[in-house]
């Protein structure tokens, strides 16, 4: 099936490319500028792929009971508009430009590819949960679109990686180290229809790596791969597994503990599908989300 869409420039666009241009190209790093491009050119329909963005947006009941895998990659780099694909990409930049230049490209790429399986691993966990405990299919048939949970989970590796001090956020000064669940709480408060759980689901993936043992089998397995020792947390040893099994001071932990015992009791629980809603199979009986 042929792709649609072809768009002109639309204002999102001439945005970013100006935004781009103003921090001149040779100063953004070579993966964080080519998966920029990559998504524009994605969104205005210059790279063709055969699918809609509604046909390829994640959810529970699309991974779990259809197994349309390729949605866990895939989804993460389409938009709904031009603004969505806009906000994204200033966000991911700064932050790019932070990690890449830190870590160097190689390395950058295969945990940003890492980071973005991750993410949409442990949302469709956290749809599959909350379908279970507030016995409500529509968190099982939510579909959701978009960069913005990889970004979230790169706010959460820079707030690690730099001095603690405040962000400016909104309309308060917020400690650095809590400004992503701050800016979760304000952009599902004043955004709608944005997907609440995929933000949510980045700070997590975040955590998870920073704070865990997942964290340096990830960092071992790009380290094998690029021949480049690799450990992206600065501070110290990560968190052991047992220590996110209980619960700790750091409200941030705290939510690790949550995650793990959600994770644990969705691989003990069998999987019972809500039945789907009446639409066809390749489409979502949610509204679609941005991400």
């Amino acid at each position: 099936m042929q792709r649609r869409r072809n768009r002109g420039l639309e204002l999102g666009v001439v945005l970013l490319l100006s935004e781009m241009m103003n921090v001149g190209f040779r100063q953004i790093p070579t993966v964080t500028l080519c998966t920029i491009v990559g998504q524009v050119l994605l969104y205005l329909g210059i790279i063709q792929v055969p699918w809609e963005k509604w046909e390829i947006c994640i959810s529970a009941e699309t991974i779990l009971k259809h197994r349309d895998y390729k949605r866990l990659f895939f989804s993460t780099f389409e938009h709904g508009d031009d603004m969505h694909l806009y906000y994204n990409m200033i966000s991911f930049m700064v932050k790019g430009r932070s990690l890449e230049r830190r870590y160097g490209s190689t390395n950058f790429g295969f945990l940003l590819l890492m980071i973005s399986v991750l993410t949409s691993v442990i949302y469709v966990g956290l749809g599959y949960t909350l379908t279970e405990v507030l016995h409500n299919s529509y968190y099982m048939r939510s579909c959701a679109i978009g960069f913005s949970g990889v970004i979230f989970a790169l706010k959460v590796l820079t707030s690690y990686e730099t001095p603690p001090g405040r962000e400016f956020i909104g309309f308060l000064w917020v400690p650095t180290r809590y400004a992503a669940w701050f800016e979760l709480i304000l952009i599902h408060l004043l955004v709608p229809n944005t997907s609440f759980i995929g933000h949510f689901a980045g700070i997590l993936a975040g955590l998870i790596y920073i704070s865990t043992p997942i964290g340096s089998i990830m960092d071992g397995f790009i380290s094998s791969l690029t021949g480049v020792s690799f450990t992206l947390l600065a501070e110290g040893p990560r968190m052991s597994l047992f220590a996110c099994l209980s619960p700790v001071k750091d409200p941030q932990y705290f939510l690790c503990f949550i995650f793990v015992k959600s994770l644990i009791a969705f691989l003990a629980t069998p999987i019972e599908m809500p039945q789907a809603g009446s639409g066809p199979m390749n489409r979502c009986s949610a509204p679609i989300l941005a991400n």
